[in-house]
């Protein structure tokens, strides 16, 4: 993964940036193998636990993009992390 312009191993990142690369490869895995319109349902369990309090809005923000375009089952063990739909 490059950061800061440096090719850096994964094992070089934390467990929670770990966890959104992680994230990032199987969003794009999906992309790749569904590229004709089809829109798989995608089921989240507890993805973001090891990600701290700012980040994780942000990684909740990017769920709900995609939860625009695909049915997401997301399953939490903590309130802490559930995430809601925003109001409009």
């Amino acid at each position: 993964v490059e950061r800061e312009g440096m090719l850096r191993d994964v094992a070089y990142f934390s467990r929670g940036q770990r966890d959104v690369i992680d994230f990032s490869l199987r969003m794009a895995l999906v992309k790749t193998l569904f590229e004709g319109g089809e829109r798989p349902f995608i089921i989240l369990d507890d993805p973001f636990s090891a990600l701290d309090k700012t980040n994780f809005e942000a990684a909740a923000e990017t769920v709900r993009a995609l939860a625009a375009d695909h049915q997401v089952i997301y399953t939490v063990c903590s309130q802490q992390r559930a995430i809601r739909k925003e109001q409009t």
